[in-house]
Parts: C-alpha cells; sequence; structure tokens
C-alpha cells in the first residue's frame, strides 16, 4: 500500500502552514524574486512565510509529528532541505521561519486577479543566511488537484478521452475531425487478444498513432511485419505475440474508444524497400491526421511497456473549498509530475525519428510514470493539474497547420528555422541514410506554413548565406592524428551510399530491385551535396549541428558570393548543385590570411585569441583535425593551418561576404567557404565542381586594411558546388 493520504486541516503544527497557503487565493498578485534554480523563467507570483515551533537544521519536532500520523508534517518533512549553517530563526531560538515561493499559472501572471492557480511551492529562506546562498531553493511542494496517481485509471481514462474530444471540437488552432487521408493499413484493435491489420480503402476511419522507442528490443525482430506474415496478419494477429510497449499502446487505445491504431513496425512491410521508402515519406502525414498520437515517455525500448503507477508518490489532501477554478480539494506531494523537463530528458526524446512525429501531431498524449499530460496547440491538460493554455504559438512544440496565424517575421522565421535543426540534430538515429526522411515532414510544413521554398535543407531565397552558416558541432579537443590525408575519404565517398547488390523478386511488392531498408537494394535513397548539412553525416559526429548558434545574417554590401543558378540532377532529385560566382583565395592565400588574423588578435589589447576567428572541418575530417584558434600558439601548432596545408587536392576558400552572426550580433565577420576540387584538377578559372569541406570565419577588425583591400581585387570565379 502506499502512504496515507491525509484529510485534515492540519495538526498544531502544521496548521500555521496550512492558513498561510489558504491566504495565498484570496491576496492580490505581487511580484516576487524567484530564487536561483534552472527553470528561473517560471513566473514566481507571490511568497508567504511559515514560522513555526522547531529548531533548523534537524527539525525534529516535524519528524516526530510525522511519525505520529499527521500526513501534512510527514509531507513537509520529506520536502525541506536545510543545508547546514542557513539562518532559519532569530539567534538559535526554538522557531523556524521558510519562506515558501509560489509558482503560479502563467496566464494569472498579470491579471491582477488573486492566484488562482499554484503549482509549485519552491521552499527558501526569509531571512539573510550569512554564507548560505539564501536564494538557493531548499526544497519543493508541488501542488495537484487530483490524487489520482494511476495515470490510466478507469477514471483518469474518462477524462482523458473528454479533454480529446474537447480539443477536436472546440480549439480553433487545433486540427478538427475531418481527416483527408489515411495510411495505407491500420491495427484494427478488437477484444481480448484479438487484432490484425487493415486495409482501410477510401474510408478515413478515426485512428490513433504511436510515437516509441524501439531500443534494444529482441522482441522487435520478430514483431516487424514483412513479406513472408503480411497475409497472415490481415486476418488475425496474437496481442500477447508482440513487445509491452506495443501491447500497453493497443490497450490504451481501445481505452479511449478509437478502434485503429497505427504503429510502423506492424503497418509497414519492413523487408519490402520499395514500400518502406514510400510511407516513411508519408509518416508525417499519418502523425498529422491521427486523432491522437500516444507517446509512453518512460519506456526506453519496446519491450519495456509504459511503466506506470509505481511507487505511489507521499501526498496530502487538503480540504476545500478553495478558491481554484473548480473550487475542488488541493493536493500536496513531494513528488513532481511528468512534465516538459521530463521529456526532454527521455531516451524518447533522443530518437530522431520522434522528433517531427511529435512535431507534425494534432494532439500528443504524453504518459508518465504517475499522470498522464495531453498537449495540442492551445495548451496542455494534465491528470493532476487540469487545463493550462499557452501563452503564445509556439513552433517548438507543434509545427503550423491551416489554422495557424503564421504571419511572423523573416528573422524570426529563421531564428525558428535553425533552432528546429539544431534540435533535430541533435538526435541519434540508428541510421544515417534516414536523416532526411526524420525530417522531411519538418520541411514541408514549415515550407507550406512561411511560403518558402527549401533546398536540401536550406532556404532557397537565402541560400549563399547558409551554405557557410552551419557546421558539424566540434568534438572534445584531442591531439591531432598524424596520420596520411590519404587514409580520410575522398572525393564524395562520405555523402554517398555503397552500391549494394540487386536482390530476387519481392513477395511483398513484386519488384526485382526491391530489399528491406536494412539489407539495402536497388533503389538508392536520398544523395545529398556537401554544401548542406543533410550531406554530413551529423549523427556520427558529436552534437549535431548548432545552427541556432552558427547561423549569419544577409550579406552585407561588398564582395561576396552570387548565385547563379540552381542545377537539379534529373537521376537523383536530392542531387543539387549550385553555380556560384565570387572571390576564390588559393590556399597559400587562405593559410596567410588565417595566420594574420590570429597575430593580429594577439596584439589588440582586451581581445586576445578568442576573438580572432574560426575555421572549422567538416565531418569525417574534424575526426583528426579541428582548430578554433582560441589559444595563443605558434603557426606550426595550428591544427587547422596544417590541415588546410595537407589536405589533397589543394583546399581554397570562397569569400561569402561580410555578415554578423544572428545570435550574437556584434562585430561583422568575413565568411569562407573552405572548398576542394573533385577531380585533381579544378577546370581552369571558368569552371570545375568543388565540394565543400569546411568554412572559416574571421573578425573583420583583425584584418588589416591591406588585406581587406586585397579580398575586394581578389579574382573572381565560376564554380560549381556539388
Amino acid at each position: 500500500m502506499g502512504p496515507p493520504i491525509g484529510n485534515e486541516e492540519g495538526c498544531e503544527l502544521c496548521g500555521t502552514f496550512v492558513s498561510a497557503l489558504k491566504s495565498v487565493y484570496t491576496t492580490k498578485i505581487r511580484p516576487g524574486i524567484p530564487p536561483k534554480r534552472a527553470d528561473a523563467k517560471l513566473p514566481i507570483q507571490h511568497h508567504f512565510d511559515w514560522t513555526f515551533k522547531d529548531r533548523a537544521p534537524s527539525l525534529l519536532a516535524l519528524a516526530k509529528s510525522a511519525r505520529s500520523g499527521c500526513p501534512c508534517c510527514a509531507l513537509l518533512r520529506s520536502a525541506i532541505t536545510i543545508p547546514r549553517g542557513a539562518s532559519v530563526g532569530d539567534n538559535g531560538a526554538a522557531k523556524t521561519t521558510l519562506r515558501f515561493y509560489c509558482v503560479g499559472n502563467p496566464r494569472t501572471r498579470a491579471s491582477g486577479m488573486p492566484l488562482k492557480e499554484v503549482q509549485e511551492l519552491s521552499i527558501g529562506s526569509a531571512v539573510p543566511s550569512g554564507h548560505v546562498d539564501s536564494k538557493k531553493r531548499w526544497g519543493e511542494v508541488h501542488v495537484f488537484r487530483s490524487d489520482d496517481f494511476v495515470p490510466l485509471s478507469s477514471n483518469n481514462l474518462k477524462l482523458i478521452r473528454t479533454a480529446i474530444e474537447s480539443c477536436v471540437h472546440t480549439h480553433q488552432s487545433c486540427p478538427g475531425p475531418k481527416q483527408t487521408s489515411c495510411p495505407l493499413r491500420l491495427v484494427k484493435v478488437m477484444d481480448g487478444d484479438r487484432i490484425k491489420l487493415e486495409k482501410p480503402g477510401r474510408r478515413k476511419p478515426v485512428y490513433a498513432a504511436l510515437s516509441y522507442c524501439w531500443g534494444a528490443s529482441s522482441a522487435m525482430k520478430t514483431a516487424k511485419t514483412t513479406a513472408s506474415n503480411i497475409d497472415e496478419r490481415m486476418n488475425e494477429i496474437s496481442l500477447a505475440s508482440l513487445p509491452k510497449t506495443l501491447q500497453d499502446a493497443i490497450t490504451v487505445t481501445r481505452s479511449l474508444g478509437i478502434q485503429y491504431l497505427w504503429i510502423d513496425a506492424l503497418c509497414i512491410v519492413q523487408d519490402c524497400k520499395r514500400e518502406w521508402m514510400s510511407e516513411a515519406q508519408k509518416m508525417m502525414e499519418y502523425y498529422g491526421q491521427a486523432r491522437v498520437t500516444i507517446v509512453p515517455v518512460e519506456a526506453d525500448s519496446a519491450d519495456s511497456g509504459m511503466r506506470t503507477g509505481h511507487g505511489r508518490p507521499l501526498s496530502c489532501k487538503l480540504r476545500g473549498p478553495w478558491k481554484s477554478d473548480s473550487g475542488s480539494d488541493l493536493i500536496l506531494s513531494n513528488k513532481a509530475p511528468g512534465s516538459r523537463k521530463s521529456v526532454s530528458r527521455s531516451p524518447w526524446n533522443q530518437r530522431g525519428w520522434t522528433f517531427q512525429e511529435s512535431l507534425n501531431s494534432s494532439r500528443v498524449l504524453y504518459i508518465f510514470g504517475h499522470n498522464v499530460t495531453l498537449e495540442c496547440r492551445e495548451g496542455s491538460w494534465d491528470t493532476l493539474g487540469g487545463w493550462c493554455p499557452h501563452k503564445r504559438e509556439d513552433w517548438s512544440r507543434f509545427l503550423p497547420t491551416d489554422n495557424t496565424d503564421t504571419s511572423r517575421s523573416l528573422d524570426r522565421l529563421n531564428r525558428d528555422w535553425s533552432w528546429l535543426v539544431q534540435c533535430y540534430t541533435e538526435r541519434r538515429l540508428s541510421n544515417h541514410q534516414d536523416q532526411w526522411f526524420a525530417f522531411c515532414g519538418i520541411a514541408d510544413a514549415f515550407s507550406r506554413a512561411s511560403g518558402r521554398e527549401t533546398i536540401a535543407g536550406l532556404w532557397k531565397d537565402r541560400i549563399v548565406e547558409d551554405i557557410v552558416s552551419w557546421r558539424c558541432r566540434r568534438r572534445s579537443p584531442k591531439k591531432r592524428s598524424r596520420k596520411s590525408v590519404a587514409d580520410l575519404p575522398r572525393e564524395d565517398s562520405f555523402h554517398q551510399h555503397p552500391p549494394v547488390p540487386k536482390s530476387s523478386n519481392c513477395s511483398n511488392c513484386g519488384m526485382p530491385e526491391c530489399g528491406g531498408p536494412s539489407s539495402g537494394g536497388g533503389l538508392e535513397r536520398a544523395v545529398f551535396p556537401s554544401w548542406t548539412w543533410l550531406g554530413t553525416r551529423w549523427c556520427d559526429s558529436a552534437g549535431g549541428i548548432p545552427l541556432s548558434k552558427t547561423a549569419i545574417e544577409q550579406i552585407q554590401e561588398g564582395p561576396c558570393t552570387q548565385l547563379l543558378s540552381i542545377k537539379t540532377d534529373d537521376k537523383n532529385p536530392d542531387s543539387v548543385r549550385l553555380e556560384l560566382s565570387g572571390p576564390v583565395l588559393p590556399r597559400e592565400a587562405v593559410l596567410k590570411i588565417l595566420s594574420h588574423a590570429r597575430d593580429l588578435a594577439l596584439c589588440i589589447e582586451g581581445l586576445g585569441p578568442k576573438d580572432s576567428g574560426i575555421s572549422y572541418l567538416d565531418y569525417p575530417f574534424d575526426d583528426g583535425y579541428s582548430c578554433c584558434c582560441k589559444k595563443g600558439h605558434a603557426t606550426r601548432d595550428c591544427e587547422s593551418h596544417n590541415a588546410i596545408l595537407e589536405l589533397e587536392p589543394p583546399v581554397s576558400a570562397l569569400l561569402i561576404g561580410t555578415a554578423r552572426f544572428q545570435a550574437a550580433p556584434g562585430d561583422s565577420y568575413q565568411h569562407f567557404l573552405l572548398i576542394q576540387p573533385t577531380r585533381s584538377r579544378d577546370g581552369g578559372p571558368e569552371g570545375g565542381e568543388f565540394r565543400r569541406v569546411g568554412t572559416m570565419h574571421l573578425a573583420k577588425n583583425h584584418l588589416s586594411k591591406g588585406v581587406l583591400r586585397g579580398l575586394e581585387k581578389q579574382e573572381v570565379k565560376k564554380i560549381i558546388l556539388v
């Protein structure tokens, strides 16, 4: 049995705490000073002090009252953690004074009305604490509106169904009940142990979708639908034969009154490459058309199940009526509910595919250990805390739909896009060939909403700026490898996929060139050029693409690169070639200007080498070569200098132009694209194909007037960037 739930107004010791908390609900909001905390952006609305007869930091009287059966004292004693040396009373008197900061609902912050929704009590000191930082948190008490800590109880499931239907029929910003398409197959969730696959055809039945982690599940090997078992599964599937997470999802779908569920492993024939590639490009449409997307947050694999209701938290009920929205009792607990912070730390959030699965969904049902949160474009509803609206349209939670207000500034759109790329590339993909498929739904939705076209993951209307804006996040510093550059991949080998033998006819689609996505086949996947972040294996490097920090603003006047044309390969539409014209520096000039900028920065008082500029090489070169020139060092010890010197064919630099960084609009930088001919000879000054191998960014005020004049006179060449 779990800890008891109190129904008291508090004992003699904690009664003053209950009275002080009740006063919060009848007091006008006053701005308070929040304690230092990781989530300091949360609105701190009000605070109250509680003085009680006990000595700190031991709080023996409070512990004794807890052992005597007072649930409120037990809760407070478990939550309060006073550090040694802290002052919480007057001159060592047998009294303790604590300050409780009330974290409230953001919608009430500036209303001037009584504080209706307290979500958390953050505990701190009410008096100066000597050497102890009095602003640091000494514990927290969480305030709920329900004491049902079993997230999928029958009562909670009824409430969840009501919340979903309310969102579908009353929220103007959320997709309504009308569906425009339906998946190729759906799992029909029948009664008992019987389920089966079904083709809806022209029908558009209401269905849910599952977003989950496959993880290291051995059961998934036999649970996947293949060409050999598809006919059998169209008749019947044994529920017991599926991994636990899939079983739980089917049970939840039934309980929500939804007859169909879409699960990628079951609804797509996994060893038919033609069907897999066709369905992969429609997955985000499937999530967007689903009535709700189910996310088992605490399930780290398909075998683990949803892991709900384990270890009931300590809680205490304070009888109403309280001046909350519902007028119900208040529940105090020592355990934080599942939240977006829990989602961000979960294994599910580390998976590349789940990023666009949640962003494109109509609404998402996050299932935690003790609560369930339904999140949509207008707000979130929780089984413990109730409804909380969003203050504004947030594309970090959901991508825009036809009902979304998409009136945004160009700068805001660029920043939103940079953030999405960075968040996506910080996740992991087990197969780097899925990099585009796991992102294409985001690109399509963003293009529709903004009216702008993307090409290979970059904006067409600022493609010159974008080709120099991205870089792979730098690995931890290590000694440069002295191996020959001949050992590194040459040409475009790391942008393409190795040839694979053709398989026999597929029993699912009947095509001779078909084969499973894991084993390869005659069908080639997307092959992206070197100048886009999609063309590098960021999922093999550390940390992805930090585009929100490295993106540049619009190119300023001066010598710069011009886009002449964009050419597409008919055989591979994803392999786009850029015809550019701009100043090209040979390797000797690149090395000279790199050393000049570093040495000049060391002579500028107050700046030093940290501001001298940065040179990066793309993956896989950064595995052995990387340098930020942020420490004073001789040329012979400069990693970038030596790498550029040694790489063959010779590396040159295309001057993109002068611009500021979006994240730090201060000094202007000269931005260069490091390029390398794809063949041993570059084809002369008016032609030749090049690939991107890195970028170089030098502060303009660290370049002498002579160097800047030299850049203005630099010969302009036409190149083809592939």
